[in-house]
């Protein structure tokens, strides 16, 4: 189950923040998924479809959040987000991934 929500879901922890880091194929476009990040519960909506190799958008509850890009060599790299910034409203957080 880890190898598939880090690997696939791109979703991994890093010291400084969250990383977002997808490999889906387009069919999986409006994928949710639920996962606990540093002890408050956050849904991923992935919206990846028409991406091509643009950066990620990330957004939370409809606001964009500004991130670290990462790079890679072979596919769009994914974005490292600060933990205080994500977690900065208390609730129900939801991450649009586009």
């Amino acid at each position: 189950l880890n190898q598939l929500i880090s690997n696939i879901l791109g979703i991994r922890f890093d010291k400084e923040g969250l990383i977002i880091d997808p490999v889906l194929p387009p069919e999986m476009d409006g994928l949710r998924f639920t996962f606990n990040c540093f002890g408050q519960y956050i849904t991923f909506v992935y919206r990846i479809s028409g991406n091509g190799d643009s950066g990620l958008e990330i957004s939370r509850n409809g606001k964009t959040l500004n991130g670290k890009p990462l790079s890679n060599p072979y596919r769009r790299g994914g974005i490292l987000i600060d933990k205080e910034l994500l977690l900065e409203e208390a609730g129900d957080v939801h991450i649009d991934i586009r």
